[in-house]
């Protein structure tokens, strides 16, 4: 099965843009402001591997029970490990 085998409606004529994201985003920036205070700092020292892991854990949660939060929190994950990701591969 391809991620591509799911999409039924016609493609839209207009590009996806970084302003589709932006109510997403400003979630992932409360998300993050909201636990600072308990993390400090920590996410960005925490490996690629630890960020999709716990990605997938809050993925695997929004499927049982479908709260906005799990996919606010696997975003974050999602994008700390890719963050991570990119700078390993900067060197």
């Amino acid at each position: 099965m391809s991620f591509h085998d799911d999409v039924s409606e016609p493609a839209d004529p207009q590009p996806t843009t970084l302003d589709d994201l932006a109510g997403a985003l400003e979630n992932v920036a409360r998300v993050l402001a909201e636990n600072e205070p308990r993390h400090r700092g920590i996410w960005r020292r925490q490996a690629v591997y630890a960020h999709v892991h716990h990605a997938i854990a809050h993925l695997s949660v929004w499927v049982e029970g479908r709260r906005l939060e799990d996919l606010e929190h696997a975003a974050v994950r999602a994008l700390l490990a890719l963050q991570r990701a990119l700078e390993e591969a900067a060197g």
